[in-house]
């Protein structure tokens, strides 16, 4: 949740900064998370597949994430320089990024469309 992350970032500023000092770079890391946020994650929910139908549910996901991928995966080779999504600290787009990963492989997205969303994963997966 967004809210539960920024709380944690306004309330515990000291124990790991889950934003970018740069305001910039704050920007550029709530843009992700809302790409993840809004654009893609909700029409995953279970509810909304079970309404599309069995049918169709694949195509959906499929699309909904690829959509949303590209438009971060163009926003990532335009800002990224560091580790991950915005330098190398983990940051609230990271977190978000993880289990969207994971769903484009449950929605047979190929990722090799996706160099840098996959090179990220694969950092935040060391952790």
């Amino acid at each position: 949740s967004l809210p539960i992350m920024e709380y944690l970032e306004e309330s515990r500023p000291d124990i790991h900064p889950l934003l970018p000092g740069d305001p910039k770079d704050r920007v550029r890391v709530r843009q992700i998370a809302e790409i993840i946020n809004s654009g893609i994650q909700p029409v995953q929910n279970l509810s909304v597949l079970q309404a599309v139908g069995p049918e169709r549910k694949m195509k959906w996901g499929h699309d909904a994430i690829h959509k949303g991928f590209v438009a971060i995966e163009d926003l990532l080779k335009a800002h990224s320089t560091g580790k991950y999504c915005i330098g190398d600290n983990v940051t609230i787009a990271d977190i978000c990024l993880v289990p969207q990963v994971y769903n484009a492989s449950r929605f047979k997205v190929d990722m090799a469309l996706f160099p840098t969303i996959a090179r990220i994963n694969s950092a935040l997966e060391e952790l």
